[in-house]
């Protein structure tokens, strides 16, 4: 039996599972500390290009926090807070790109086999 693909195929799963709930993370962050976002739909339908992939679900919170870090007063508390979630998300990403193992089973090579015996089967 070959684990070394299922290894791989669950460990990717969860990575993905586990940026989800990064990103829901965030969200909740960014709404606790700028208030919730108001749904606005774009004009005349219109949401192609920069704008339109800016303002998707991973785009928007981060995009929210952003704008709240520049306009809160230089080492106010919100703005502290809202620095301190921006680093944590940021060192989360980076923690799961590192653990993002599609790319690391091209490389796993076997290189024996372990075989555990009992003391009475040893010559």
């Amino acid at each position: 039996v070959d684990v070394v693909p299922a290894f791989f195929i669950v460990s990717a799963r969860r990575v993905v599972v586990d940026a989800h709930l990064v990103e829901a993370w965030l969200t909740e962050r960014v709404d606790e500390l700028a208030g919730k976002a108001s749904e606005q739909l774009p004009l005349f339908g219109l949401a192609t290009g920069a704008a339109g992939a800016a303002t998707g679900a991973a785009g928007a919170p981060l995009r929210r926090l952003q704008e709240f870090i520049g306009l809160a007063a230089k080492g106010s508390r919100p703005r502290s807070a809202a620095e301190s979630v921006l680093r944590i998300y940021e060192a989360r990403l980076r923690l799961l790109a590192a653990h993002n193992l599609e790319t690391a089973a091209r490389s796993v090579q076997p290189v024996g086999l372990l075989m555990l015996t009992t003391p009475a089967q040893r010559p």
